[in-house]
């Protein structure tokens, strides 16, 4: 998703939450640009929602909730950014979805090396010496 350029992408969107748990496990979701306030869910329990459904998918809030309290609850509890309606550019809320998607590459190829690491190092690893 918005890998190739700006106007390269896919959307799907839900008009109630959780949005896109099926979807979510299938694969294929690059990330979740999620508004707080849908029909039957608002707030910060729409964020808890979606994250329990897709935790490894990367979330977007894009919301005409002004509120930093909320917003840094939901960014302490997985959303990759924070976006307030009408104070940022379409430029901006595709910048902040590239760098989120990347974001999550990057530290799940983290995550794999420090497994790889750690069994590699495991396997090598000789018991204590006791002295003579």
């Amino acid at each position: 998703m918005l890998r190739h350029g700006p106007a390269r992408s896919t959307s799907s969107a839900w008009g109630s939450s959780p949005p896109g748990s099926s979807v979510s496990r299938k694969g294929g979701i690059d990330a979740v640009l999620l508004d707080l306030q849908l029909p039957d869910s608002e707030g910060i329990v729409t964020f808890e929602r979606t994250y329990a459904f897709a935790p490894d998918v990367p979330i977007v809030v894009l919301t005409e909730m002004d509120d930093e309290e909320v917003a840094i609850a939901t960014v302490q509890g997985g959303a990759q950014d924070y976006l307030v309606k009408g104070e940022v550019s379409p430029a901006i809320v595709v910048k902040s979805i590239r760098s989120a998607v990347e974001r999550r590459r990057f530290l799940s190829a983290l995550r794999s090396l420090s497994l790889s690491v750690r069994s590699a190092t495991g396997r090598r690893r000789r018991p204590p010496r006791r002295p003579p």
